[in-house]
């Protein structure tokens, strides 16, 4: 089980290859979990870690969502201020 599935070129970053009572996870090219999932609690552990998984590049993207959302309020400071002098009229002679 997964082998044929890995040799037919299906993906390994998040796949889970499952026959009834066993299921394999992948994740990141690695075989993270090899499991019986014959009791509840063992098949949710393998899909919740199944749904839990990101990506290097979904990281790394909402890493700089992050970092972006904290710094663009103080960057963009400066120019609404400018900009609400100059919707009153107020910055004359300050372009």
């Amino acid at each position: 089980m997964g082998g044929q599935g890995l040799d037919k070129g299906y993906p390994r970053d998040n796949i889970i290859f499952q026959a009834p009572e066993r299921a394999i996870l992948y994740q990141g090219g690695a075989r993270i979990l090899d499991e019986n999932i014959s009791s509840p609690e063992s098949l949710a552990q393998i899909v919740n870690q199944f749904f839990d998984y990101k990506a290097p590049h979904i990281q790394e993207w909402e890493q700089a969502v992050r970092y972006f959302s904290e710094r663009i309020p103080g960057l963009a400071a400066p120019s609404a201020s400018r900009l609400r002098r100059m919707n009153t009229g107020s910055a004359i002679g300050l372009l």
